[in-house]
């Protein structure tokens, strides 16, 4: 038996009977496929300082995806922690979620992630702030 999804199963066990044997009473046993959950991750982009804490998400990934599963993250909006030009900058994405065509059999950990990498970017000054 193979289970391709989530969902509740009913496994029945049956036997029939022969000159011999009498038929056995069916026995069903139900269960229920949780979905998995995975954890999602971002980086973001560097950019020129702009007064603003906006952040453009370049990556998307999913730890824990089972095989080749057809799922994916997808969406979210992106801030930096303030509009200031410094390392060590933390990218929040926040309504994060799933797509493809496995996405029902998964779940997210979060529908945030973070990128902690480190912000780079040019400052009002037109120096190059670079990551850690």
């Amino acid at each position: 038996m193979t289970i391709t999804g989530v969902g509740t199963v009913t496994v029945r066990a049956a036997q029939s009977g022969d000159a011999d044997w009498n038929a056995a009473t069916n026995v069903d046993r139900a269960f229920t496929v949780a979905q998995k959950t995975v954890t999602g991750s971002i980086t973001a982009n560097s950019k020129t300082y702009d007064r603003t804490t906006a952040a453009t998400i370049a990556t998307r990934t999913l730890s824990g995806v089972v095989g080749s599963d057809n799922v994916s993250l997808t969406g979210g909006t992106a801030t930096f922690s303030d509009k200031n030009v410094a390392n060590g900058k933390t990218v929040t994405a926040t309504g994060l979620s799933l797509s493809g065509t496995a996405a029902g059999n998964y779940q997210l950990a979060s529908t945030s992630a973070n990128d902690d990498r480190g912000y780079h970017g040019e400052g009002p000054d037109g120096h190059r702030r670079e990551r850690e």
